[in-house]
């Protein structure tokens, strides 16, 4: 049997859009009622405010609402909104087409130029394409979003320089510098690797569907139940392990060489001091 709504008074309805149809409830502000604990009888009968007063567009028609004049006008009540808050005459706010991107098309700048897609145009400024599809979508035009994103990556705090004296508004560009991705940087950095060595190690390439695998067996013999009690037998976790082997490090330096190492120490250098620290002087990331 079909399941029904009922209200307080007893009459049922296929569901709860119809039922609040029947008494002119817009469906979200029935829950948003419900959740503040409202009785059913109170959220079915009283009245919905009008969200805003009557308003008039720039040719004089009147509205029930500034809702009702920017549906008549095709543009998101809330982009209306800070169009006018940005200064812009209502003729303007009205009429001038949303912005939503450029899904698919050439994309023209402020100055002529035009560009195969966004992440060319981004490029192109060095600026970041999610902040710039972000003004996009908040209905800031080309050249406001570029303004915009120009100085926020000019404003940057965070600085990452290099062991030459190089700096680079992100870790991220750091690495690209160095033909190496940002995690790969860190992880080095992590394992103890001095800034040096981190940066100008080259990556070791692994085959496409090279399959990495944790084994169960250690390097001296001993046999575990599972490769995560392997691990564990070294105070690692299995992913470490697994990041190291997958980074080119034999199982006996993976196993052995401690977590956190302390910053600045350079594994190769460190070989002569302690052998169970000992990193491969091929050790590749």
């Amino acid at each position: 049997m079909k399941k029904t709504i009922e209200d307080h008074m007893g009459n049922t309805f296929p569901t709860i859009d119809a039922m609040c149809k029947r008494y002119d409830i817009p469906y979200n502000q029935y829950y948003n009622r419900k959740r503040m604990g409202w009785e059913l009888k109170r959220i079915l009968t009283t009245p919905v405010r009008p969200r805003s007063k009557p308003a008039k567009d720039h040719l004089g028609k009147q509205y029930a609402s500034k809702e009702e004049m920017c549906q008549a006008w095709h543009i998101e009540y809330n982009v209306y909104i800070g169009r006018v808050n940005r200064g812009w005459t209502q003729e303007e706010a009205l009429t001038i087409p949303n912005n939503q991107g450029y899904h698919g098309k050439a994309v023209p700048d402020h100055r002529g130029n035009v560009f195969r897609s966004i992440t060319k145009l981004c490029e192109h400024y060095n600026i970041s394409e999610s902040s710039f599809r972000y003004f996009i979508s908040n209905d800031l035009t080309t050249a406001e979003a570029i303004t915009k994103c120009i100085a926020q990556r000019d404003n940057r705090t965070v600085k990452a320089p290099d062991h030459k004296g190089n700096v680079f508004v992100s870790k991220k560009e750091r690495a690209a510098h160095y033909n190496l991705d940002r995690d790969t940087v860190r992880e080095r950095l992590k394992d103890g690797w001095d800034l040096q060595t981190a940066l100008e190690t080259p990556k070791k390439e692994h085959p496409r569907h090279a399959n990495i695998i944790v084994p169960r067996k250690d390097h001296k013999g001993n046999t575990f139940a599972t490769s995560t009690d392997l691990a564990e037998s070294y105070g690692l976790n299995r992913r470490t392990v697994y990041k190291r082997l997958q980074n080119g490090w034999t199982l006996q330096e993976a196993l052995e060489t401690p977590p956190h190492k302390r910053r600045g120490s350079n594994p190769e250098n460190k070989k002569n001091k302690d052998d169970s620290d000992a990193i491969s002087p091929n050790l590749t990331s």
